[in-house]
């Protein structure tokens, strides 16, 4: 049996910086950044937080409430998922 993921979440930039490309040429350019829940059930344990960027942050987070809200068994978890407990 498959488990299909037939949702998404997303986390998206809630904060934006202007960069400068070139000062020869006077362009800058605007990245956003992310701000994951630290407040998350969900959120790694500092010790993980060492060697994490914040995308694979926000997207742990995101996974992990997904697969929460799909309610799967203990069994469900074992046969298809290894990171879901």
């Amino acid at each position: 049996m498959g488990i299909y993921i037939q949702s998404y979440q997303q986390l998206l930039s809630s904060r934006f910086e202007r960069k400068q490309v070139s000062e020869m040429y006077d362009t800058v350019f605007t990245c956003g950044k992310l701000d994951p829940d630290i407040n998350s059930p969900y959120y790694p344990a500092r010790s993980d937080l060492k060697i994490m960027r914040v995308d694979t942050i926000a997207a742990i987070l995101l996974i992990k409430k997904i697969l929460a809200e799909l309610n799967l068994s203990e069994d469900e978890k074992k046969k298809g998922c290894t990171f879901c407990s």
